[in-house]
């Protein structure tokens, strides 16, 4: 899904919350609008579709870093497209090309060829310690735009600290990874070590990791998959899809959708606007959320509250639970042969289903829910 299409479906949801809430004027509204108009133009910017002016590729001396803790590389921010992989030879090398575009004619040309003589990336070393800085003109002439395309290759061992605006590809590593990212899509795969990545308005997609996972995304997409350890994070506004992780996982997702599946650990989800969908989790499921739509898949015990909205909570396996379901302003739909306690405005189920080993908590204000065995 691409970005623009992600902001406009949480705009959406946004104003029907709206509607729904009775509310005539959302400021939020605007804001989003704004957004999605300043993720167009810089998406445009960073892929022009016609070639550049000016290309030319250039290659680095490959270093060395001195062995011991804290061998990290890092690299500054550069717009354009990074890609971070592996080394065999135990040298760290990198090659990068600079592109820039006028208006096609001969003195944008002539121009651009000027502006990239005053463009350089290096190294500055420091013991185990390798930055790679990007050396260019503070202000380009009207109608210039530059991209700094880099490659990179690290050995085994050394840990990635990157920022950058724009596509970003890391894969292969062994150390830890450390990206800041915006507007562009990142993928971080294939490593071994702990990951962190914070993102502005982004499609991230991280997946194959042996250590620990943690992603801030302020705006966009996030898919996270095929994770070993333990996965936290959050999504101010957007898409989260999680799937396939042997540890804990706990997430905030502001405003958007969410998808967690297939996870062997515990599941903790703080939503805000949106909808959640949660299945195939072997640990216990804890869910707040404050409007909207939930339905969720229960193995073991769960936590789980919803503001204004729609419930939906199936349990599954063989297992036994210990039932205390409350509607508020609502009702709760069940064929299951539970207590009913009704009043005005209130519903409450509660009993034993099966050995009651596992504790079920359910409460949803302003809404429905639907409690079912599979």
């Amino acid at each position: 899904m691409k970005l623009k299409r992600v902001l406009i479906i949480g705009f959406a949801i946004l104003s029907a919350i709206a509607l729904w809430d009775m509310v005539t004027f959302d400021p939020d509204e605007f804001e989003l609008e704004i957004v999605n108009i300043e993720i167009d133009d810089v998406e445009r910017n960073l892929n022009p579709t016609r070639p550049p002016d000016f290309e030319e590729r250039r290659s680095l001396p490959s270093i060395f870093v001195e062995d011991g803790a804290g061998r990290t590389v890092t690299v500054d921010n550069m717009p354009g497209r990074l890609e971070i992989g592996s080394s065999e030879s135990g040298e760290i090398s990198a090659e990068y090309t600079v592109r820039i575009w006028g208006d096609g004619s001969r003195p944008a040309r002539d121009q651009a060829e000027a502006v990239a003589k005053e463009v350089e990336v290096a190294w500055v070393q420091d013991g185990g310690r390798a930055r790679l800085t990007l050396s260019r003109p503070n202000e380009l002439p009207k109608g210039l735009q530059l991209l700094v395309d880099v490659r990179l290759r690290v050995p085994h061992g050394i840990d990635v600290v990157a920022e950058h605006t724009g596509d970003v590809v890391i894969e292969g590593l062994s150390g830890s990874v450390r990206l800041g990212t915006a507007t562009g899509r990142a993928v971080v795969r294939q490593v071994q070590g702990p990951v962190t990545v914070a993102g502005r308005i982004a499609q991230v997609n991280v997946s194959r990791i042996q250590g620990p996972v943690n992603v801030s995304l302020q705006g966009g997409r996030l898919d996270i998959a095929q994770v070993e350890g333990e996965v936290v994070g959050s999504v101010s506004f957007g898409e989260l899809v999680l799937q396939d992780v042997a540890g804990d996982v706990t997430f905030r997702v502001g405003q958007g959708t969410s998808q967690v599946r297939n996870v062997v650990g515990n599941v903790t989800l703080n939503g805000g606007y949106g909808e959640t969908r949660i299945s195939g989790v072997d640990g216990n499921v804890a869910v707040t959320q404050t409007i909207g739509s939930v339905r969720v898949g229960v193995t073991r015990s769960a936590d789980l509250m919803l503001e204004m909205g729609e419930m939906q909570v199936y349990l599954e396996g063989d297992g036994g639970w210990s039932v205390d379901a409350v509607a508020e302003m609502g009702e709760i739909r069940t064929g299951l042969p539970l207590a009913r306690e009704e009043s005005p405005g209130r519903t409450r189920l509660s009993g034993t289903i099966g050995d009651g080993a596992h504790q079920l908590k359910m409460e949803v204000n302003r809404g429905t829910g639907v409690l079912s065995r599979r």
